[in-house]
Formats: C-alpha cells, structure tokens, sequence
C-alpha cells in the first residue's frame, strides 16, 4: 500500500478525522533534521507540524520536506514502560526487521523519543535495560519502524498519507 499523496489542505483535513477517534504519529522529514516523530492529538498540533515543515522548506539549501501521518497500527505493542512491558516486547518481537522503542508520552510540539532501535536480540537486550532506566512509567511503543520496508503499512494493515512542501524560491539579490 503506497503512501496516498494529498495537498496540504487535503491532508490537514483527512487528519482533522482521523483525529476526531485516536492520536496519529507523524513524521517530519527534512534535510537539516532528519526524520522526527511527533503524536498529535489536537488538529493544533497537525497544523504547528505543518508550519515547521514550511520553515524547514524555507531555509537556504533546503528541499522537499516531507510530512507523513499514520493511523493505527503503528507500534502496536505499546503500554506503559515497566518490566510486564519489557516481557510483552520480548515476546512480541519476530526478529525479522528493525524495531523502535519510542517514547510516545509527549504530544506535539515535543518530537517523540526514540528509546532504541536495532535488528538483533542482542540488540534489544541492550535497549530495554536503556529503556527500563530512562522511560519507566512512560507510555512507549514498540514495533517496526514505520520506513523500514515499502510494504511496511500493507503488511500491518496501517493507513497512512503524505505530503511534500517544496522549497520555497529564493530571490537573490539580483532578482529584486
């Protein structure tokens, strides 16, 4: 399943609905910060993520920012940290593709927390005691990571849309 591609009018208002039942996560892709993650629960915080996308596109040197949300599915082993919930991620996890332990307890503008990440066991025993010091009593989301493969979303049965901001034209001092 392809990320469906909106506008930015399009897009704030298909997550406004999706909104109005659950949280989304969503990814902010620019070049200067890499991929951030952020949980919003208010179409407020959908428009603020939109507003540093326009920043970001906006900055010298910059290109398309991109701006996915998620509905459902995504990290689905989730809970509050605590070492039932380590034992649920261990038991969870198929060993197959790279995983992430974030922090999901903030919503936007805190971007969320990635606690750990890897594609081992011998990774993840070495994130959860990581975990377990730094996130106890925290809500936190285990599970693939949402751009690990392009079936991702298929496969997990996620809905997922996206949009790019394109940079903004830059006038020089030639050009007026």
């Amino acid at each position: 399943m392809a990320i469906e591609e909106y506008d930015l009018h399009e897009f704030s208002d298909r997550v406004k609905r999706w909104l109005t039942s659950e949280e989304v996560l969503l990814a902010l892709d620019d070049r200067f910060m890499g991929v951030r993650y952020f949980v919003a629960r208010l179409i407020e915080d959908v428009h603020g993520c939109i507003s540093e996308a326009r920043l970001a596109a906006s900055q010298p040197g910059a290109r398309a920012v991109r701006l996915t949300a998620f509905r459902r599915g995504y990290y689905v082993v989730r809970g509050i940290f605590d070492d039932t919930f380590a034992g649920r991620v261990r038991e969870g996890w198929q060993g197959e593709r790279w995983y992430s332990l974030i922090d999901l307890s903030l919503p936007y503008p805190t971007a969320a927390r990635i606690i750990g990440g890897g594609n081992t066991r011998d990774d993840l025993e070495r994130d959860l005691p990581t975990a377990a010091r730094e996130s106890r009593g925290l809500l936190v989301g285990f599970g693939e990571n949402p751009f690990d493969t392009p079936d991702w979303a298929e496969r997990n049965g996620v809905e997922q849309i996206g949009v790019s901001i394109e940079p903004v034209p830059r006038k020089g001092p030639e050009q007026g």
